[in-house]
């Protein structure tokens, strides 16, 4: 649209600075051939391309906002489509993650239990215990999607 304006006004600038006359003067004599182009002549042509121009603008416009009215619909459409495929995929999902906590809460039980049993044993079977409960709790956070924490390079002091 900017563009279409300014190529008529150069238009314009370039008809008026080549050699347009003015109208005859008021004494009513012309000394102008009758198909010399008048000063008039280029403010009347001038007139009807600027209102070609702003109709063109105006239809252009008119057709963007009916075009963005048709696609909004489809668009709130598939968001709606995709909102449900969403919770439809979640729905699926939950028995597998359901059972992945429960067996992380059995995970964590066991890793209880071997603490308690830890306080009854000694020796090559405390070592033993230690280790399997660094596997379990190592295992435990890779489960969580955590990096396990390093051993202990010492044994800790049992009770």
């Amino acid at each position: 649209m900017m563009k279409e304006t300014i190529w008529i006004a150069a238009v314009v600038l370039i008809l008026v600075a080549s050699g347009c006359e003015q109208s005859p003067s008021a004494t009513g004599t012309s000394t102008q051939p009758a198909d010399h182009t008048t000063l008039n002549d280029v403010a009347q042509k001038t007139g009807e391309a600027a209102g070609a121009a702003v109709d063109y603008a105006i239809e252009k416009k008119e057709q963007l906002r009916r075009w963005v009215q048709q696609e909004l619909p489809k668009v709130d459409r598939q968001i709606d489509e995709l909102t449900d495929a969403v919770q439809r995929k979640a729905d699926a999902a939950r028995p597998v993650v359901e059972k992945r906590l429960e067996q992380l809460r059995e995970g964590v039980a066991a890793a209880r239990q071997r603490v308690e049993e830890l306080k009854e044993q000694a020796g090559p079977a405390l070592e033993k215990a230690r280790e399997q409960l660094h596997e379990a709790v190592d295992d435990l956070q890779r489960a969580l999607g955590h990096e396990p924490e390093t051993q202990p390079t010492t044994q800790p002091a049992v009770p």
